[in-house]
């Protein structure tokens, strides 16, 4: 099938993560995914639980992400075919790291970690809006070219503004296979 590009508007709070996931929990209740259904047919219990029957597939939506990191994404150039195997070893990893030392460490490091969501940098936002405080408009036009600079099961969050002051966040990524 291959991977999907996907963005997500939400009303502005200073805590990213909060923000991350109620849009997960809302996306999962809408079932506006792939292998998405209404409540009343749900399959799935729970997030987690849909993401371990997808499996490598995942769902092309924001519910392959759950965690926000504070530093900006490396860019870096992934064959393809290096991420499931990449996939697999993280997957691994995270299976023995029942405390969440080593998506701490992921993080701490800026590492583009599946499954993680980074502030766009500086440098990038003045070159896809053209400011540092971009309203929706300008934002939204540039979520594809978000999208597309992501490593799959990952993505960026941007603050919206209007008049100066944030008012929303666009979260962009690419997951699926």
């Amino acid at each position: 099938m291959g991977s999907s590009g996907w963005h997500y508007y939400v009303p502005y709070q200073d805590n990213i993560q909060k923000a991350l996931d109620e849009l997960r929990a809302q996306v999962f209740l809408s079932g506006d995914y792939v292998g998405g259904r209404s409540k009343s047919k749900r399959k799935h219990a729970s997030i987690d639980a849909l993401l371990s029957a997808r499996g490598f597939d995942g769902t092309h939506s924001i519910l392959d992400v759950s965690f926000v990191s504070d530093q900006p994404m490396r860019v870096e150039s992934v064959k393809p075919e290096d991420f499931y195997e990449r996939h697999l070893r993280f997957q691994a990893l995270l299976g023995n790291d029942p405390a969440g030392f080593i998506r701490r460490m992921a993080q701490e490091a800026a590492l583009d970690v599946e499954g993680s969501v980074h502030p766009v940098m500086s440098e990038s936002l003045m070159n896809i809006c053209g400011t540092l405080t971009p309203e929706r408009e300008a934002v939204e036009a540039a979520a594809s070219a978000l999208c597309a600079s992501c490593a799959r099961n990952t993505g960026r969050y941007v603050i919206v503004f209007r008049d100066g002051a944030p008012v929303g966040i666009l979260f962009a990524g690419a997951s699926g296979d």
